[in-house]
């Protein structure tokens, strides 16, 4: 019996020695597996001097895998694989082979002739490609049994997968949905983005700029690290995507620390203001001067970011510890991010392969962190009210007294400031009815005057004069008839003065219809006048000289084009007369020096037909 045990355990220590020394992938059954990891039935070498696979077989240097998962970091260290696949089935069976990484830049296969078969990933990708991760179509024959050998390598990105055999219609079928939720997730944390851009452009607050600027920058980089670059951008980005790598890195972390300068305050905090600082300082140094398709700057940023993710977690609980209580929700937001960053770190270092389960992993923390941010602003505000009641209460306390003295003498003021002004108003009333008395007075003598004077032209001029006086003391009884002593109803102050001007020349039997269209319009005293005034004048020009006796229509028109912009237009159907054909007159003399001088306006004529006067002004 002892003899029997001896010969087992020697047998299996051979057995176990030779596998290993003569190692030979263990065939997988693909008529039987739909869905397997396949590495820990494979042979792996990692290959640092880039060997050709003739020198790798026959040195022996594949050997049993057991892991389910190969990680090299971020290296340009070539992963070899080898498997063999075999088809127990009556039929031919096609797998793929799907290695899951989207950042994966090389692979290809080769068969047991050593014949390279296939070659795809990010630098062979093709139009035709519209999955997340790359793969390899092998069909076998009935009772086929094949050996292959697959080279990863990728010059730029982490080298961390697991090696699958899947069926597919279901690898299609997962891979779509896989997209779906991708690209929603993308749309959350793009709302998100335009989001804290909008806070940023009305709340002028640069800590959400810079936080919108750190989800466009992640944005850019989960797009290529969970695959859809090579799916929806043009193929001739793909090598410059690469070539960016380093640039994403670094722009991840500057726009991070510079949202946290400004979320946190951190002015107030000197030496940790300085470290944010350093930090941005190194990494931009680092990214002027480093080569970004080296391997060791891209391991050396990924480095300072593990240094990063980790001081900025402390410094947020450190300022909430001094009484910052904004920082909270910073703490609580980032510190998801922390624990994700950290998993995508290790796994860039090759120490751990969490990340390669779950790529999207950092697109769920950072929709999660960015809800918690975007509420960041609604805390700063129920912080800052807390503190205004507090600041309010205290305030209110010692101004009460205060205030009542206050009251006291504004209630003073303004009686005295009520009798000044009703007195003011009461003597500028009483000046505009003496003008206007004064005027009327003035208006009774012509007319006495001109009852006596027999010389019709010596007649006219006094007519003349009386509708010139009478224009101005129109404005008078305006003002005096309503609350407003300054600003004058035109509407109004135009229709009483042309009822006056028709009601004069119908006794003349001038048979003139004259019709006005003015606006809601108000004018101040003293260009009310200057308004009044060339109105008569064309008007009463309008009576004399257009329409020799006949049936005649004139129009007033007066409206403002925008505010303090005026036209005033007189137009009527005569036979064309213009003020130009008598320019001794002192009608014209006068119409001029108000429109050009006292309203510094302009003045247009149209005598095409008729005569049509356009006059333009403005009140500042």
């Amino acid at each position: 019996m002892g003899t029997f045990i001896k010969k087992s355990l020697f047998m299996l220590l051979l057995l176990f020695f030779t596998q290993n020394l003569f190692a030979t992938s263990i065939p997988i059954d693909i008529s039987k597996n739909s869905y397997l990891s396949i590495l820990p039935s494979s042979q792996v070498y990692i290959d640092h001097e880039n060997r050709p696979l003739s020198w790798i077989i026959d040195h022996k240097k594949l050997h049993t895998y057991h892991k389910r998962i190969i990680n090299v970091g971020v290296s340009k260290a070539a992963v070899w694989i080898s498997f063999t696949l075999k088809n127990s089935a009556e039929h031919p069976v096609t797998r793929l082979i799907v290695p899951t990484s989207s950042l994966l830049e090389e692979i290809t296969l080769y068969d047991h002739t050593l014949n390279q078969l296939i070659q795809t990933g990010l630098m062979h990708t093709t139009k035709e490609h519209k999955t997340l991760y790359y793969y390899l179509a092998m069909t076998l024959k009935p009772h086929e049994v094949k050996t292959y050998y697959l080279r990863i390598q990728s010059n730029y990105s982490p080298v961390a997968f697991e090696l699958l055999i899947e069926n597919p219609k279901k690898f299609f079928e997962k891979d779509k949905y896989y997209q779906a939720f991708n690209i929603l997730l993308i749309g959350i944390v793009l709302s998100l983005m335009l989001y804290a851009f909008f806070l940023s452009f009305f709340i002028r607050d640069k800590s959400y700029f810079y936080y919108g600027l750190y989800l466009l920058t992640l944005l850019y980089q989960q797009i290529t690290y969970i695959g859809l670059t090579k799916i929806y951008f043009p193929l001739k980005f793909i090598p410059y995507d690469l070539e960016f790598v380093l640039v994403k890195l670094v722009l991840l972390i500057v726009t991070s620390a510079l949202f946290a300068i400004h979320f946190l305050d951190t002015k107030r905090f000197p030496k940790i203001d300085l470290t944010y600082k350093s930090i941005i300082l190194f990494l931009l140094t680092v990214l002027l001067f480093a080569d970004p398709t080296d391997s060791y700057s891209i391991t050396l940023v990924i480095i300072i970011g593990f240094i990063f993710i980790t001081f900025n977690l402390f410094a947020g609980i450190y300022i909430y510890k001094k009484g910052y209580k904004q920082a909270r929700l910073f703490i609580i937001g980032f510190g998801i991010v922390f624990v994700t960053y950290m998993f995508i770190i290790t796994d860039a270092l090759g120490l751990t392969s969490i990340v390669v389960d779950y790529n999207n992993i950092l697109m769920l923390a950072t929709v999660i962190e960015a809800f918690t941010l975007s509420l960041a602003f609604a805390d700063r505000y129920m912080i800052l009210t807390e503190q205004k009641q507090k600041t309010d209460r205290v305030i209110l306390e010692e101004s009460q007294y205060r205030a009542f003295l206050v009251e006291q003498e504004v209630k003073k003021k303004t009686k005295e400031l009520n009798k000044s002004l009703k007195q003011q108003e009461l003597l500028m009333r009483e000046i505009h009815h003496r003008v206007k008395n004064n005027l009327q007075i003035i208006l009774s003598m012509l007319r006495l005057q001109s009852d006596e004077i027999r010389d019709p032209e010596m007649s006219q001029k006094f007519i003349n004069l009386e509708h010139r006086i009478n224009a101005i003391a129109k404005t008078y009884s305006m003002l005096l008839i309503h609350n407003e002593l300054e600003q004058v109803d035109m509407k109004e102050y135009l229709d009483t003065l042309m009822n006056d001007i028709s009601e004069s020349y119908e006794k003349r039997e001038q048979l003139v219809n004259v019709v006005t269209d003015v606006g809601d319009i108000t004018l101040p005293l003293k260009q009310a006048v200057y308004v009044g005034l060339i109105v008569n004048e064309l008007v009463t020009n309008a009576y004399k000289y257009a329409f020799n006796g006949a049936l005649g229509i004139i129009h007033v028109v007066l409206f403002n084009e925008r505010p303090g912009h005026y036209t005033l237009i007189i137009e009527d159907n005569g036979s064309g007369y213009t003020i130009e054909d008598d320019v001794k007159s002192l009608g014209l003399k006068l119409i001029q020096t108000l429109i050009y001088e006292q309203l510094e306006g302009s003045m247009e004529i149209d005598t095409y037909k008729h005569t049509k006067y356009t006059i333009r002004f403005t009140i500042e």
